[in-house]
């Protein structure tokens, strides 16, 4: 009964919440589709991102297009409308083949820092 309970309760709070969710389609304003990548022969989906304190500063992690290994990694300091280069990612990520997702924790201390989070085939 408690399973059946929680889940009824998760499905009614997702309800309430996406109501109050603004949605905006951005699908007919191309001037404001912004490509991180150079290269758009490959599919580059699934991106994770977060915004900075400063509410302009967004860090970018996505793998390097489908079926191949790899994370990118870029920042953009002006709310998206240009990016970095692909900024140097940890030996372990080079060969990660899912999905990487990136999140704001607070550790011990207080000190607030971001984690990356990669899936590797042999896990």
């Amino acid at each position: 009964m408690k399973k059946r309970f929680f889940f009824i309760f998760i499905l009614f709070l997702s309800a309430h919440l996406s109501a109050d969710i603004k949605k905006i389609d951005l699908s007919g304003e191309l001037l404001k589709q912004i490509f991180p990548e150079e290269d758009k022969s490959k599919y580059y989906g699934n991106p994770s991102s977060i915004m900075l304190e400063d509410s302009m500063s967004i860090i970018l992690c996505y793998p390097d297009g489908p079926n191949y290994p790899g994370t990118v990694l870029k920042k953009s300091i002006d709310g998206g409308k240009s990016w970095s280069d692909r900024i140097n990612v940890p030996l372990s990520f080079q060969d990660s083949h899912y999905n990487p997702t990136i999140h704001k924790i607070t550790d011990t201390t207080g000190s607030e820092r971001l984690i990356i989070i990669v899936g590797r085939p042999e896990m």
